[in-house]
């Protein structure tokens, strides 16, 4: 009996999406996180609510996949309800929904 043949796989390769969460797990981010934070007060810019834990998100006013930077002057604290919503009409603004 012959031997099998092998079967050929393409190599895996990370996703787009794990690449970009990457970016949020250095220390460089992790820095420049707090900066906003503190800057912003822990407050929600739309609302003005203070937020903490899971309900506080930072978020880039001009998304980096439309040539947004990480500059200070980019970023801003939203709760969750107001990053939600922002999140969606990105999508929707880009065909995704």
């Amino acid at each position: 009996m012959p031997d099998a043949v092998p079967r050929w796989k393409p190599p895996r390769l990370k996703s787009p999406r794990t690449r970009e969460q990457a970016h949020y797990t250095t220390s460089r981010w992790a820095a420049i996180r707090r900066a906003v934070i503190v800057r912003d007060a822990a407050r929600c810019r739309v609302c003005l609510r203070a937020v903490g834990g899971r309900e506080l998100h930072v978020d880039h006013i001009l998304p980096l996949e439309d040539g947004g930077t990480d500059d200070l002057a980019n970023l801003q604290v939203l709760c969750r309800e107001h990053h939600g919503a922002k999140t969606i009409a990105e999508q929707r603004r880009r065909g995704f929904i």
